[in-house]
């Protein structure tokens, strides 16, 4: 059981809360999974393959908490979001969704495992245009993007996605162009000098 989110997320509260502080659901999950959680500003790359089996499967955007269950081999067999500790708003209670997905897996584990190979082909054509792609024209549209007064994005949310200044960081070593430095220095100035207020 892969379990995907991040500080500043409202719903991963909520289901860190709800579920994985329970007695009842922990005892679920540590008989029938080996848990694992990942931060998506620590681990974007990560996020990324996983969001995008969530849309493979789904045929939707994903979101956080992304709740993923894997096979032996690490491959995605089922992704969800959030799940309610008790059924509520259409959606089974994490619980529910835990039992199933064990009794599934060990019901039908060979044909799970046999899918996994048609699952990670997809998401390997999935990340090729990206990564085939020239990254200046993406992080020029993305420097538009920023606040150049307060730093961080122009527009809601706020609160800044590490990975992001990182990846500019990174074109500024390699680069040497300014241009990727300034909205790093910007949004380190303004945190040092101000600090975060999240509510």
């Amino acid at each position: 059981l892969l379990s995907i989110g991040y500080a500043s997320c409202h719903w991963c509260h909520v289901m860190a809360h709800e579920s994985f502080e329970d007695k009842e659901t922990a005892e679920i999950m540590n008989k029938n999974f080996i848990n694992i959680k990942v931060d998506r500003e620590e681990r974007p790359d990560i996020d990324f393959i996983y969001q995008s089996a969530y849309q493979l499967f789904n045929r939707s955007g994903g979101g956080w908490p992304l709740t993923i269950f894997l096979d032996e081999n690490a491959i995605p067999f089922m992704c969800g979001t959030y799940f309610p500790k008790e059924k509520k708003h259409g959606l089974p209670s994490f619980k529910e969704v835990l039992n199933k997905v064990s009794s599934l897996y060990l019901e039908q584990r060979e044909k799970i495992v046999d899918q996994s190979k048609i699952i990670k082909k997809s998401l390997e054509l999935k990340k090729t245009p990206v990564l085939s792609q020239d990254l200046e024209p993406i992080l020029d549209s993305l420097i538009d993007k920023l606040d150049p007064v307060n730093g961080g994005y122009k527009n809601a949310p706020k609160f800044p996605s590490f990975n992001v200044f990182e990846t500019l960081l990174y074109f500024y070593n390699k680069t040497n162009e300014e241009k990727f430095l300034k909205p790093v220095e910007l949004i380190l100035k303004k945190i040092s000098s101000q600090g975060i207020y999240d509510h």
